[in-house]
């Protein structure tokens, strides 16, 4: 039985998809690949084809991530491919320190109302090393039985968002690997992308404000209404 699962998405950069596919088949890790094809029915060589014919964005992944039968599960993007082989091996032994949480390659974290009078919620990229509270679907490793924890919400382009922010409950619990970042190998984005919509930024920094007000009153290393002045983030440290 494979030891990991990756949801692979395809949607309008078809060049790109034998070569993620392939990297997964050199990996060191035993790895079953599921392709979503959003309005196509191609499977570029994976051992799964799940065809949807409209373009149902990242979120269709959020939705299938509970069904693989491994212990571990990946998704990442159609921009960019894993440079090295043992790429899946050295984000397992992280996500083992971790097993609550996510692992990836990108992240940020997030300001709350009245958080030191920062205005808006997409806080800056969260340091490489480091925990945060969103983990951008750019790649994304974790163990299939946290899948359950998270509700999406149904946000086309920030689905991601609220995945990450489920889990973490606004803490910076995710890890942001910089060995993991440093191996990948960016690929054509054949001019496709949400972030080239003017109206990207401020719909995901909507979404973690939604979050926000749906789940959380005060952040939740706040105690008696006063925010600490050290780094102690009591259950949530930062570092691991």
């Amino acid at each position: 039985m494979p030891t990991i699962t990756a949801i692979l998405m395809s949607y309008k950069r078809k060049p790109n998809m034998p070569l993620i596919v392939d990297s997964y088949r050199r990996q060191t890790v035993d790895t079953e690949v599921w392709m979503i094809n959003n309005n196509g029915n191609e499977d570029f060589g994976a051992d799964k084809l799940i065809s949807i014919p409209w373009n149902a964005g990242e979120m269709a992944r959020y939705l299938f991530c509970a069904r693989p039968r491994t212990k571990y599960v990946c998704f990442q993007d159609d921009d960019f491919m894993m440079k090295t082989e043992d790429f899946l091996e050295i984000g397992i032994k992280l996500v083992d320190q971790r097993p609550d949480y996510l692992v990836g390659t990108a992240g940020r974290n997030i300001n709350w109302e009245n958080d030191l009078g920062k205005p808006g919620h997409y806080a800056p990229e969260a340091q490489k090393d480091k925990g945060a509270a969103i983990l951008k679907g750019h790649f994304q490793i974790f163990r299939r039985s946290i899948a359950t924890r998270a509700h999406i919400m149904g946000h086309f382009s920030a689905s991601d968002i609220w995945w990450a922010l489920d889990i973490s409950k606004g803490a910076p619990a995710h890890f942001v690997s910089a060995e993991l970042a440093k191996r990948i190998k960016k690929l054509d984005r054949h001019n496709t992308g949400l972030e080239f919509r003017p109206e990207h930024w401020s719909e995901r920094s909507d979404v973690v404000k939604k979050w926000i007000q749906r789940n959380n009153s005060a952040p939740y290393w706040w105690a008696d209404g006063k925010r600490p002045t050290n780094n102690d983030y009591g259950l949530y440290p930062e570092d691991f």
